[in-house]
């Protein structure tokens, strides 16, 4: 008995040591999206609100639970939102392989040598991954009472943790057992705060920028219905074709794991929730944004773990490859490692010195610009933190913004996005000096009115 409990201390050991070192290889690591979020946070640290653009109130939060939880550690850390979102994800994706490894062996280990995991840094991925098993667990060892609460953190850390609500409440329901009443007191507060207060705040319920995302699904903006979400599943590319025999590896380990699960309380769980999130991604059309992709690698790699042969020689083949893979990805995440020579952020510093503070600017992507260059008026041309513009994309509209915005630069990019065609046929626009990586810049003619937010 004592072997076992120092064998699961060592295991776990050596899990967070494997998380800590592979989160350091990608500590640079930067996603746009997660940039918007930096920016409402570091807003809301000045005292100016969690807003994206200074006395404009829009939600742009499509994690409300993440948000609120990088708020309170970038200023416990003295507004270091960067290390801040590092920490968070790091703690986060080491807590869910331990439960994935408590519920299957080495799954937590083939979780925490995926490289993809890592370059989320900044978005409520390990977070959203940590709740998903946590809600498993629950279930597996039936300590129903405590899923209500965790159910509505759920939901707050992604919205589409709602799959997984009615997922739980269908086992329940099957298994004739319920939580306690009292147990929904908290959910019910947790719920009623959070509406309330975003109402409050920003005058609705829902996070515009979730309301976008959907609105790009029906335009088609990203790709035809229904190939969008598909459509960009060669962002993972860079993930996984270093490690391609790991990959085939588990997707056939992964069906004898779910063979061998047949009847129990993770198939009856996981799997209508993954069907349930696939069909809501590929029904509604969602762009297939690199972070989505991850509860159907995260659990496939929990299935993976089950069809290992259980043998020496199984376990030997299997630390083995986990010793190879880890190794690989400990390079494959630094390539994703933010540098000051990257286009958005040499775009920003550049805008910083030619651009007055009053100037307006309008771009495709405006995290790694609005959290680089954090006093400027930024337009979301795709509309994530500008309302309007969503509107715009969801009629297939790619051409109003520059007429009513009036920003005074645009950024562009060579080849043009069909999102930034209609400021080549304006005008009122000339092009800047400003020419990096094939991004750059239109500014609006001098003499003629600037942008007014």
């Amino acid at each position: 008995m004592l072997d076992k409990l120092a064998w699961r201390k060592m295991k776990y050991v050596l899990l967070f040591a494997l998380v800590v070192f592979l989160s350091y290889r990608a500590r640079y690591a930067q996603i746009d999206d997660a940039l918007i979020y930096a920016r409402y946070i570091n807003n809301a640290l000045w005292g100016n609100g969690f807003v994206f653009n200074l006395g404009e109130k829009v939600n742009g939060l499509t994690s409300p639970l993440f948000c609120y939880l990088l708020f309170a550690v970038s200023w416990m850390l003295h507004g270091n939102i960067i290390l801040a979102s590092a920490l968070i994800s790091a703690i986060f994706l080491f807590l869910a392989s331990v439960l994935a490894e408590r519920m299957v062996p080495v799954a937590g280990f083939l979780i925490a040598i995926v490289g993809y995991f890592y370059v989320q840094v900044g978005m409520e991925t390990a977070l959203f991954l940590f709740m998903l098993i946590l809600t498993v667990t629950l279930c597996r060892e039936e300590k129903y009472n405590w899923l209500p609460s965790v159910l509505a953190l759920l939901v707050l850390t992604r919205f589409e943790g709602g799959m997984m609500l009615l997922v739980v409440c269908a086992h329940l329901f099957r298994r004739r057992r319920w939580p306690a009443l009292s147990s929904f007191l908290p959910p019910l507060a947790i719920a009623a705060g959070f509406l309330l207060l975003n109402y409050r705040v920003y005058g609705q319920i829902l996070p515009s920028s979730t309301t976008a995302k959907i609105g790009q699904g029906l335009s088609g903006a990203l790709g035809p219905w229904p190939t969008a979400f598909f459509g960009m599943v060669w962002q993972l590319d860079k993930d996984f074709k270093p490690t391609i025999y790991f990959v085939l590896a588990v997707v056939v380990l992964a069906f004898v794991g779910m063979k061998r699960l047949r009847g129990t309380v993770l198939n009856e769980t996981v799997l209508p929730f993954c069907a349930l999130l696939l069909a809501f991604y590929v029904l509604l059309n969602i762009p297939g944004y690199r972070w989505y992709f991850a509860p159907f690698i995260f659990f496939g790699l929990v299935y993976g773990a089950e069809g290992i042969p259980r043998s020496r020689v199984g376990y030997s083949v299997a630390a083995v490859v986990i010793a190879a893979v880890a190794l690989t990805n400990a390079f494959v995440v630094q390539r994703f490692n933010e540098t000051p020579e990257t286009d958005y952020r040499v775009l920003a510093e550049w805008l910083n010195r030619n651009t007055p503070q009053e100037a307006t600017i309008e771009a495709v992507e405006t995290g790694r610009l609005g959290y680089y260059c954090s006093h400027r008026y930024i337009f979301d041309i795709m509309g994530l933190t500008t309302p309007k513009n969503a509107d715009h994309v969801t009629h297939g509209d790619w051409v109003s913004w520059v007429a009513e915005d009036k920003p005074d630069y645009i950024v562009m990019h060579t080849p043009a996005l069909k999102w930034e065609r209609a400021a080549l046929k304006d005008p009122l626009y000339e092009q800047t000096p400003f020419l990096y990586r094939g991004v750059y810049v239109l500014r609006r003619k001098p003499g003629l009115e600037p942008g007014n937010p």
